[in-house]
């Protein structure tokens, strides 16, 4: 009972802190769906064939949808960031108490914390995506002889059973291809590379790699992986003429285990301002899409 009482008092003061000013992000969320009027002014490829119930194009159809998605997510984003921050604040007087805290954070905060500290990554990846279907299809209402073909994909049946999946550095390669033909695509790929950077990643101690593939660190308290297996080259000491030995390299590849200082915690606060960062970075990147966008419709024929 104790503890129920304890969850209540604490979500109580979360709903005031979420009702106060100055939570971060600040500013409000992006407009829902602004860009559909000046997408659907346009005349895409194949607005004479499929068309969905409301008689626009399946091309048009998919810009806009894809583009629904990167604003749903800059949203929830937005969202889960302010909610971090309302909880930082709640729960910062019962760091003194680690199993309280500990806690704490599992019940209200850890969930939204998990998500953001994924989202630098996922979306990096997902602006390649977008902004590669729209401006590919943008490039083949504007330009004579371009190919409806993106590299990587499969050329023949063979290569259809056998997909091969290009790496990031290879989609965004393709992107900054594709896209070089506007002023606006340079400074947009210049956005996109200052998201999940390497910097991020050492100040969150590689969180989302290291969570999608093996142990992650834990949020606030609690070290992981504190013995580490390594395979290293056998070394054995031979004695030198003078009577001292030295280690010598056998060629022979031993694993090893050790005991080491593991991995650390991460600090919630310092997680989440480098996490608020990257989050305005991705705003920026937005910003820079919609930008090339709508430079690269302004060439295009007018809806019929």
């Amino acid at each position: 009972m104790d503890y129920i009482n304890l969850l209540r008092t604490i979500f109580d003061a979360y709903l005031t802190e979420l009702n106060s000013y100055g939570l971060e992000p600040s500013g409000g969320y992006l407009l829902p769906y602004d860009f559909e009027e000046a997408i659907d002014a346009r005349h895409w490829r194949y607005d004479d064939g499929p068309i969905d119930i409301n008689g626009r194009g399946i091309i048009n159809d998919m810009v806009k949808s894809e583009l629904r998605e990167l604003t749903n997510d800059l949203n929830q984003w937005h969202q889960s960031l302010q909610r971090w921050y309302a909880w930082n604040k709640v729960l910062q007087p019962y760091n003194t108490d680690e199993v309280k805290a500990w806690h704490l954070r599992r019940e209200f905060l850890e969930p939204f914390v998990f998500y953001c500290l994924f989202q630098p990554s996922s979306s990096r990846d997902r602006f390649t995506f977008v902004v590669t279907n729209a401006m590919h299809q943008v490039r083949l209402m504007v330009e004579n002889g371009y190919q409806d073909y993106l590299e990587g994909e499969p050329k023949t049946p063979d290569e259809l059973k056998k997909p091969k999946y290009l790496t990031r550095r290879k989609k965004e390669e393709r992107l900054s291809r594709l896209i070089s033909i506007w002023p606006e695509g340079t400074e947009l790929m210049a956005l996109l590379r200052t998201i999940d950077d390497e910097a991020y990643k050492k100040e969150t101690s590689d969180y989302r790699n290291l969570h999608s593939h093996i142990i992650g660190p834990q949020l606030g308290v609690g070290h992981v992986r504190s013995i580490v297996r390594s395979v290293s080259e056998h070394t054995t000491m031979i004695k030198q003429p003078n009577g001292t030995y030295r280690k010598t390299p056998t060629g022979k590849m031993v694993p090893s285990y050790g005991f080491g200082y593991g991995t650390p915690p991460l600090d919630l606060e310092e997680a989440r301002l480098a996490n608020l960062e990257q989050y305005r970075r991705a705003r920026e990147c937005y910003v820079g899409y919609r930008k090339l966008l709508a430079v690269g419709m302004e060439a295009m024929p007018p809806a019929r």
